[in-house]
């Protein structure tokens, strides 16, 4: 299934989900991993967003691979460039 068809059952199927998966992408998109403080506490308002449990497949594959990503900024050593 393409991204696009992904979207789509996720709209038909769970639509109240989509305004939380907008609020996080939002914050996702800020992320910079520049400075501890702001990372860690950017990713755990995404986890925070994401909660719910999500209703359908897609939802719960678009749920996990937010908070990879999101994840991914906080580096494994805890060393950042500015703090």
């Amino acid at each position: 299934m393409t991204p696009q068809e992904k979207s789509k059952k996720l709209h038909a199927e769970a639509p109240n989900e989509i305004p939380q998966f907008i609020k996080a992408a939002k914050v996702l998109g800020e992320m910079s991993g520049l400075s501890a403080s702001v990372t860690v506490d950017q990713f755990y308002t995404i986890r925070e967003i994401l909660s719910f449990n999500p209703e359908t497949p897609e939802g719960k594959e678009l749920k996990g691979s937010m908070l990879e990503k999101a994840e991914a900024y906080i580096p494994e050593d805890g060393l950042f460039f500015l703090d």
